[in-house]
């Protein structure tokens, strides 16, 4: 780890939790044993002698024998006394390593990932994952609801809708389901089958989704605006946010294995459609990813020098990352880049190389300050099949050193410092009602249906639903589909000021590059950071 934190504080802090879990008399409801005064004193009493023959030991007497022999006493502690399955003790153990590591070393990225979370973490590293493609989170009633199907997803061609709810999976009743069990039930195999049972408000019947599984991909780069799906039910977008002037948009919700190559899949679709004379990068809410991917983010718009290095705990390099001139497609392309403070890792990676080289302009508000790097373990050796994995915090990383620098800059927000995160090089800020205006529209513009005629949005004619009618391709509609917004508003009514500023920004940049051309200037100038309009610089509310 970073800190080198060493073993003693760990091993004290699963004894901490162990003993919390013998001294919780409201667990007795689920292990009966802890209902037992005697069998709970004892076990009790037990983790007590351990957590002091530990805390009368010096730091550096302790190491993994000790763990090891610890454990061991805690396991016959509790064969001999509760009987406690062994999954809760090492659970409750491992909890309290990691509640050390964030409230005494504040690391809240060091942790283990536990098998029920897996499949998730799994997922995020790989953006895909085998299902049918829904988002699902509990009600205040705790009842089982869809908070959207993914674009390309069978139940997104089902017609599965935002907000549905889940009330049987294949004929199974879900009440007081936990989410993972939804998860595993309505998750398996590619090419198997599952039916979902759904009630929608304004339906007096449940409708049933006859569905089968295959693997989703969860798509990370988006457009300006969604236009509808192609035939294998991927979405489509249109790039520009201002088509006249050439100034495209894409959006980036992560840094997962493919996102860097639908990136370029997405320009190239751009400079199709016409010459591209800026582009806004909007890496707003990005939390990141991985690192290779920001990496080759950077390189795109950068021809020579460092993009990002990394050093150990001494503050010395480890290694560092420098931009290869062949894989720069986009050197030339004016680039604005979107912040805020839900950006962070690989979004501050790429954010702040770019400021720092002068080749894009940085607009928003100041990122997290997450500037660590994890690395991910196998706990039970199986590798590729491991059923938990550790990742622990190992190394801090550097943006470039800014004209007039010596050093690098660490993104990571310290405990007490006041200097973190990527600092845009204009701040504009939005107000709440503003991202929630700008929240509402981006949601309803992006449902947009698979296949929509004259409003009304197909559904499957084996889910038929009461009020629909047949279509004259013998589907069905819903005729109480709402018309997606459109999101020129957010720049034309001047909900999204950051994007305002970003077409402003570009916009001079394209009347800059007409003016000289029309004076016969040379085609091929070098691309310079656009001149920021008269409000550039100033904090917007």
């Amino acid at each position: 780890h970073l800190e080198n934190v060493g073993w003693k504080p760990l091993i004290e802090g699963g004894l901490s939790m162990v003993h919390q879990l013998a001294t919780t008399p409201a667990l007795k409801e689920k292990f009966p044993s802890l209902g037992d005064a005697t069998l709970a004193g004892a076990f009790g009493q037990a983790v007590t002698d351990q957590s002091t023959a530990v805390a009368a030991m010096r730091a550096e007497e302790v190491d993994a024998k000790t763990f090891n022999k610890v454990f061991a006493a805690l396991r016959a502690a509790n064969d001999a006394t509760v009987k406690l399955p062994v999954e809760v003790i090492v659970r409750e153990f491992g909890n309290g390593t990691m509640a050390t590591m964030t409230h005494d070393f504040e690391d809240p990225y060091t942790e283990i990932v536990w098998p029920d979370r897996m499949r998730r973490f799994s997922q995020a590293i790989k953006g895909n994952f085998v299902g049918v493609g829904i988002l699902i989170r509990h009600n205040e009633k705790r009842e089982i609801v869809i908070i959207n199907p993914l674009d390309g997803s069978p139940s997104k061609r089902a017609g599965i809708k935002p907000q549905d709810k889940i009330t049987s999976v294949n004929g199974m009743n879900t009440a007081d389901w936990p989410l993972d069990k939804a998860v595993d039930t309505i998750t398996g195999p590619a090419g198997t089958p599952v039916t979902l049972g759904i009630t929608r408000e304004g339906e007096a019947k449940p409708i049933e989704y006859p569905l089968v599984r295959e693997r989703i991909k969860m798509y990370s780069v988006q457009g300006w605006k969604k236009t509808g799906y192609n035939e294998r039910f991927e979405p489509q977008w249109d790039w520009y946010v201002d088509p006249e002037d050439g100034i495209g948009y894409i959006r980036l919700t992560g840094f997962n294995e493919d996102t860097f190559t639908d990136f370029l899949k997405s320009m190239r679709e751009m400079s199709t459609q016409r010459d591209i004379n800026g582009l806004i990068l909007d890496l707003r809410g990005n939390p990141g990813g991985l690192l290779q991917s920001a990496v080759s983010f950077v390189n795109a718009f950068l021809r020579t020098g460092r993009i990002v290095s990394v050093e150990d705990r001494n503050g010395q390099e480890l290694y560092a990352f420098t931009a290869q001139r062949q894989r720069a497609p986009l050197a030339d392309v004016p680039t604005v880049v979107l912040i805020n403070e839900g950006s962070a890792s690989a979004s501050e990676i790429v954010s702040g190389a770019l400021e720092a080289h002068d080749v894009a302009v940085v607009i928003g508000e100041r990122s997290f300050g997450k500037g660590s790097v994890q690395e991910v373990h196998d706990i039970d050796g199986r590798g590729a099949e491991a059923k938990a994995n550790v990742k622990y915090t190992v190394q801090h990383y550097l943006l470039p050193a800014k004209p007039g620098e010596t050093k690098g800059r660490l993104v990571h927000k310290k405990p007490g410092s006041d200097d973190w995160g990527v600092m845009p090089d204009y701040v504009v800020k939005l107000s709440p009602d503003q991202i929630e205006e700008i929240n509402k529209i981006r949601a309803s513009a992006d449902d947009v249906p698979e296949e929509a005629a004259d409003g009304m949005v197909e559904v499957p004619g084996s889910a038929k639903a009461s009020g629909d009618e047949p279509a004259a391709n013998g589907k069905v509609v819903d005729k109480k589909a709402k018309e997606p917004r459109d999101p020129a508003e957010l720049v034309m009514k001047g909900i999204d000021p950051q994007v305002e500023m970003a077409v402003l920004l570009l916009q001079g940049r394209a009347l800059g590059q007409a003016e000289k051309a029309s004076s016969a200037a040379p085609a091929t100038a070098p691309a310079q950071r656009p001149a920021a309009p008269e409000a550039a610089g100033k904090a917007r509310s």
